[in-house]
């Protein structure tokens, strides 16, 4: 950027407690204005903004676990705006053993974590209040999901607010623990079926004999490593992002390449857990 006179500038999307450098020095343009050559020494300041004074935010939070099924409410006590949640399981690398907490140390973390979130975001973009909409939350809410069974989480919130044109962290890091229960093993057997195989189209049926959640996937046979159930078992769990479904599941293939062998998988699946033993169909389509 080049200025003549005194100028008044500003720059945003700079962070706080990080040292800057600003260079300055005069230019000369050549004749037709098209390329500038250095024409003064160089002069430079140091800035370091101040690190922003963070609120203290409380939440009521209420976390119900039925083995890896976890129901949450919570609402802020002490605060209007728009807030944030994170979760992390005791493998995380931002998990932090109860009574850790709070630090210096992880608090500027959580800072850093977001603003770097959100940079990628922008860049990308997205405004601020887009943004804002999109990722926050306002007032009480509630939701439920399945986590990993037998495992231990810390919840995290912190208030979100605009600052020089940027969503930033404005609060200290709120913190709520839980731990999933296990998972058992169940009895349940499910039957699989295919009607109406043709050249593309397969009309397949899924039938549990309990309303365990279980796991289902349709592959080429020829992907399917050699071994036995608990290595097929094992790569479809290393391999995909699976499902779950409870209950019968009815499906209309119509996708399918001609003349091809499949298989439709099947196991029970809570959790991050396999309850049971696989259930297996192959079948052909037609040339």
């Amino acid at each position: 950027m080049a200025f003549i006179g005194e100028s008044n500038i500003q720059w945003t999307g700079m962070r706080a407690n990080r040292e800057y450098i600003l260079y300055a020095y005069g230019i000369t343009f050549n004749e037709d204005g098209s390329d500038y050559s250095m024409s003064t020494p160089i002069s430079y300041t140091s800035i370091t903004l101040p690190e922003n004074k963070l609120a203290h935010v409380d939440f009521d939070v209420e976390i119900s676990v039925n083995g890896p099924e976890v129901d949450y409410k919570f609402s802020p006590i002490n605060w209007d705006g728009a807030y944030y949640i994170d979760i992390y399981s005791e493998n995380d690398f931002m998990y932090r053993e109860e009574g850790s907490l709070p630090s210096e140390e992880y608090t500027t973390l959580i800072v850093e974590t977001w603003l770097a979130r959100i940079e990628m975001y922008m860049s990308s973009g997205y405004a601020a209040e887009d943004l804002m909409n999109m990722m926050c939350l306002y007032g009480s809410d509630s939701y439920s999901e399945v986590r990993e069974a037998d495992t231990n989480y810390m919840m995290v919130f912190y208030a979100i607010d605009i600052i020089d044109g940027i969503p930033q962290v404005i609060s200290e890091p709120y913190v709520e623990y839980f731990r999933t229960g296990i998972v058992e093993q169940s009895d349940m057997k499910i039957d699989i079926k295919a009607e109406n195989v043709y050249a593309r189209v397969a009309d397949i049926s899924v039938t549990p004999s309990a309303e365990d959640p279980y796991a289902l996937a349709l592959v080429l046979k020829s992907d399917i490593p050699e071994g036995d159930n608990s290595e097929i078992i094992n790569w479809l769990t290393g391999s995909f992002g699976l499902s779950t479904f409870k209950g019968n599941v009815v499906s209309h293939l119509n996708t399918l390449d001609p003349e091809t062998e499949y298989s439709i998988l099947a196991f029970g699946y809570h959790g991050g857990v396999v309850t049971t033993d696989l259930f297996r169909l192959d079948i052909k389509t037609e040339a």
